[in-house]
């Protein structure tokens, strides 16, 4: 990615002051997570007709969990793989700032990386965050890239170790 990443995508929404909770709804993520005291979900997809909050609940989660976690905003212009991991990298680094290197080195080559090897060295970062924690991709419904969607279904990365959740 050759401009600068705008930050603003990095931070979660901020809550309205008339915000109406919605405690149940956030109780049936906190619980989701859990199983016999381990992370179980590694993907929680919150799925409804546009205007119907989704955003606003999973800010509004994120807010009350004791996880670290880091939010990216997703738009059309994010279909292009290299801004797209770019990105991804700018909202770990949030959750681990040394996260990404290997990543980032392959992104900035001369020649573009087999898909495979980017989700191989993700998988291995990945695996090496300490924490638990929770990554929001918010809006990910616009990113419509095959090879974006190929290097995110990687066997390797669905079978990623059960300490991380990502919310969409």
């Amino acid at each position: 990615m050759t401009t600068p990443p705008f930050t603003t995508k990095l931070y979660a929404p901020l809550l309205r002051q008339d915000l109406v909770s919605r405690p149940q709804l956030v109780g049936r993520l906190n619980a989701s997570l859990l199983h016999e005291g381990r992370f179980s979900r590694r993907l929680t997809v919150a799925a409804a007709p546009a205007g119907y909050g989704k955003t606003t609940l999973i800010a509004e989660w994120l807010r009350q969990t004791e996880y670290l976690s880091s939010w990216l905003s997703l738009d059309e212009n994010d279909n292009d793989p290299s801004r797209f991991w770019a990105y991804l990298i700018a909202a770990l680094k949030r959750i681990q700032a040394e996260f990404g290197a290997t990543v980032q080195a392959y992104l900035q080559a001369p020649q573009p990386p087999p898909p495979d090897a980017i989700a191989a060295a993700l998988v291995n970062e990945l695996a090496a965050i300490p924490t638990p924690f929770i990554l929001v991709l918010d809006d990910f419904h616009v990113i419509q890239n095959p090879l974006i969607h190929q290097q995110i279904n990687s066997s390797e990365l669905e079978r990623l170790s059960n300490t991380k959740t990502i919310a969409i």
